[in-house]
């Protein structure tokens, strides 16, 4: 089984080394990983990762259309395809460019050339009412950000404090040493956005904070 995840081989025995120093990535289960990995996935709806892509989108006789897949990292051609299937690009840069788009909401409008007016059937700043009707091609989607590698790291150590908690204590809210005890958090005491919120807490907190989530993670997939 080869491992699916955010995280490399690399950056997980440098992680689970500051909790176990013995840890090696031998050690590394790939059932584990590839899980972490499917259970981010399903809550942002898809995965992270950029994409060269040919799209065909619907025109509606407007001046602006959106693009299906989101956020554009890059635009390499937008055309009006005609019904013969003929071709007329836009202008993407310079002077004389003529369409523009919003990389995050895939908005794109246009100010149409005389020739791309022409082409399609004198409708001004309007793109072809019918399917199909204009091509978009470039790079879309976004990579695994820090934030994405920190959750799924925490949801590894997770799994491993749930198998080997011996090994793999995560969760210590107070620590006696000799004569000495240590309380880390009194959540009696403390307002609870500062309460120290524990694995559970923290990841369910880094989950909240990906960009377009209903925040509804349930601790109890993890």
């Amino acid at each position: 089984m080869s491992i699916q995840g955010y995280v490399t081989t690399q950056e997980i025995v440098d992680f689970i080394e500051l909790i176990n120093p013995e840890f090696l990535s031998t050690d590394i289960n790939d059932m584990i990983v590839n899980s972490t990995y499917e259970i981010i996935n399903k809550q942002i709806g898809g995965e992270y990762e950029e994409q060269e892509l040919i799209l065909h989108q619907d025109g509606r006789g407007t001046k602006e259309i959106f693009c299906p897949q989101i956020p554009i990292v890059n635009v390499t051609n937008i055309a009006i395809v005609a019904l013969s299937g003929e071709e007329t690009p836009f202008i993407i840069n310079g002077e004389d460019r003529n369409i523009w788009w919003d990389a995050n909401t895939g908005l794109i409008w246009m100010r149409p050339t005389e020739e791309t007016n022409v082409e399609i059937n004198n409708a001004i700043n309007l793109f072809p009412d019918r399917p199909n009707s204009v091509k978009i091609a470039g790079t879309f989607g976004e990579i695994a950000t820090d934030l994405v590698k920190v959750l799924q790291l925490m949801m590894i150590l997770k799994q491993y404090s749930l198998l080997q908690p011996s090994l793999y204590a995560s969760d210590i809210i107070s620590e006696k040493i000799g004569r000495y005890e240590y309380k880390l958090a009194n959540a009696s005491n403390v307002a609870p956005d500062n309460q120290r919120k524990g694995l559970d807490g923290y990841i369910e907190w880094l989950f909240k904070q990906l960009p377009n989530q209903e925040n509804n993670m349930g601790l109890e997939v993890i």
